[in-house]
């Protein structure tokens, strides 16, 4: 439920506090300046309003702009930049909060060399260096060219990278899955800022799914992880560092695919073609290694509209039905850390091998994304049985069962051991520590891993990859994967969060924790834990929760919460354990809050009066302490009184 007043509470904390919001820190070699530093958000603008900027506390001369670059020349060291702004007339400055800048003069990495065909980091990173740095270094070390095909990039310090390597002649070509979108824009997107420094960008039809990048022809990194602080720092991911040359032929072949048959998001650009056969062509069989690409289910056709086209052809999962045929051949355990597991085929082949071979240990470990209730399998079963009945085409039928179906539940109950990657009592993309992870281990010799997600979609909408090889092309690499899946296995267990957490839910305490430390959980563990939140503090259950859980870690215990007519609103919340205090909301006919009031035990009394113009914005907050106006053009604040 959105309610006015989180739009008071984030307008107020606008203006009382300054809301130009950095990206992030960064570290810039000092060829690579002048630098301006970036922000998220800009503060309000207009006559009234007079800025400053200070550098490790001290003002800068001339520095009275929204924005600050720092210049050519200035010398190696590190610099904290604060950005200051008051109204004019007013005595105190509104600091931002600081931005770093680690300015350096080193020259580029000598390139490494290799003795692993494979090797592998892990995230989320426990060290300085992580998969971030690696990706950075890889770009920083190319020579002559990087072909990327990527889902995303929201990083700064690889678009640095990126720069870096265009200014210094380096060819790249990307294939990017948000230039799909970026190209009814006319300016300020990704896309439009990588075609900026000189990359090629351009996309195809389906969902680009892919995480990977080919330097100089002769090294590929590829990942389950976007390009972004989350896959470094929060989500469970691998990421694979490839010098086999038949896997980076492969990948080079799957390049080119996609390459010849894409749309061009901006500039065009001639390159001398290669075709995927080509490459194809000159690979020696190595039996140990390969890589499987979806874009083996499609066929593809210059459409006279849009262009070169994938299409999905009926009935062809060639991921799956690899993954399936390493089940199907394995002999005494399979362990599987995916994200998602919504594959029938991967679903029946475990369930079967189970029957078949009941001692065989099969381990899956999961996001909590894919935890459901009983009624909720039985619920998805019965519209299933629906769909099916209602089809009339084999197309239909097909959709029926493969579509928008989750297997955790029917898995367990044929006896497979799962755990879920619980961190909160209800999913939210703001909030997720994800599992994240796309692999698994066949008899602990065998790996499958890349961005495939166990799942329909990735089949049939999705560009996606598969790296496949066992212990003879790297014994390390796959003995780290063992390790990995031993770790996250066991996540928070050996700590003991699970019982800590119902040991404080039960105690006297009224903070509920409704995000907590990653647990590696069973389905009852989970759902036991989910009900102990839920008897202690219902509210997590009502739909106000529901829409608005992401903004709380902790809730109350006792505190109620009052729903105006159409149930869109707060009208009231009180305290029904202690009657400490009470407060009342009312709002206008368009649901804006136009009072609160709050009320004490010991009669201390505190109200707020709001007030709007037509447009919505907030023109007056009123309250003992203090009264203030807000003036606006083209609906943005540029007179505060």
């Amino acid at each position: 439920m959105k309610t006015s007043l989180h739009i008071i509470v984030g307008t107020l904390l606008l203006l009382f506090c300054i809301s130009n919001v950095f990206a992030q820190d960064v570290r810039i070699n000092q060829n690579e300046l002048p630098y301006t530093i970036p922000l998220a958000e800009e503060p309000s603008k207009g006559e009234a309003i007079i800025y400053q900027w200070l550098e490790n506390d001290k003002i800068l001369e001339n520095s009275n702009q929204i924005n600050l670059t720092i210049p050519k020349g200035k010398e190696v060291g590190t610099y904290t930049y604060i950005s200051q702004v008051k109204c004019n007339g007013c005595t105190d400055w509104l600091s931002s909060n600081p931005f770093t800048v680690e300015i350096y003069n080193e020259p580029l990495i000598t390139a490494r060399t290799f003795t692993n065909p494979f090797s592998v980091i892990f995230s989320p990173q426990k060290e300085l260096s992580g998969y971030l740095e690696e990706l950075i270094t890889i770009i920083d070390e190319t020579q002559t060219k990087l072909d990327i095909s990527n889902y995303s990039i929201d990083n700064y310090d690889v678009y640095l990278a990126l720069k870096r390597a265009t200014a210094r002649g380096v060819q790249i070509r990307m294939l990017y899955k948000g230039a799909s979108e970026d190209k009814n824009e006319t300016s300020g997107t990704v896309s439009h800022k990588l075609e900026e420094l000189g990359i090629d960008v351009k996309y195809v039809n389906k969902t680009n799914h892919h995480k990977f990048i080919i330097s100089d022809n002769n090294y590929l990194m590829t990942s389950s992880g976007n390009w972004n602080t989350k896959a470094n720092w929060k989500f469970d991911e691998s990421t694979l560092s490839i010098t086999d040359e038949e896997i980076i032929l492969r990948y080079r072949a799957e390049f080119e695919l996609l390459w010849n048959n894409s749309r061009e998001f901006g500039q065009s650009y001639t390159y001398t073609p290669t075709t995927p056969e080509s490459l194809l062509n000159t690979i020696v069989d190595n039996p140990n290694a390969d890589a499987i690409f979806t874009t083996s289910n499609y066929s593809v056709y210059n459409s006279s509209t849009y262009g070169p086209t994938f299409r999905k052809i009926t009935n062809k999962q060639d991921v799956a039905d690899r993954i399936v045929e390493l089940i199907n051949q394995a002999q005494t355990s399979i362990k599987i850390s995916a994200n998602h597991l919504r594959s029938r085929p991967i679903t029946e082949a475990l369930i079967l091998k189970k029957s078949q071979n009941p001692s065989i240990e099969i381990k899956i470990y999961t996001d909590q994304q894919e935890y459901i209730t009983e009624s909720y399998n039985n619920y998805q079963t019965s519209q299933q049985q629906q769909c099916l009945a209602n089809a009339s085409t084999p197309s239909q039928q097909r959709d029926c069962l493969e579509k928008n179906f989750l297997y955790s539940y029917n898995l367990i109950s044929a006896g497979i051991e799962m755990r879920f990657k619980s961190y909160s009592y209800d999913w939210d993309i703001s909030t997720t520590n994800m599992m994240h992870h796309k692999y698994a281990i066949f008899d602990d010799d065998i790996v499958a891993v890349g961005s495939y997600n166990y799942s329909y979609n990735s089949e049939t909408n999705s560009m996606e990859n598969l790296v496949i090889f066992n212990s003879s092309t790297s014994s390390s690499t796959v003995s780290e994967f063992i390790s990995n899946f031993d770790e996250i296995w066991n996540l928070g267990r050996v700590e003991n969060y699970y019982n800590d957490l119902l040991t404080h839910l039960n105690s006297s305490n009224r903070y509920v924790p409704v995000i907590f430390p990653s647990i590696a959980l069973t389905h009852s563990e989970y759902a036991n834990l989910k009900q102990q939140i839920a008897t202690v503090c219902p509210t997590v259950t009502e739909d106000y929760f529901k829409n608005n859980g992401h903004l709380y870690s902790t809730y109350l215990k006792g505190i109620n919460l009052v729903y105006g007519a159409n149930d869109e609103v707060i009208t009231q919340l009180t305290d029904d354990i202690s009657q400490q205090f009470s407060l009342d909301y009312s709002y206008n006919q368009d649901d804006l809050l136009l009072s609160s009031t709050l009320q004490t035990n010991d009669n201390i009394s505190y109200n707020k009066i709001y007030s709007y113009d037509s447009d919505g914005n907030l023109t007056n907050a009123t309250t003992p302490i203090y009264n203030v106006n807000f003036s606006y053009t083209n609906n943005e604040i540029n007179i505060v009184n």
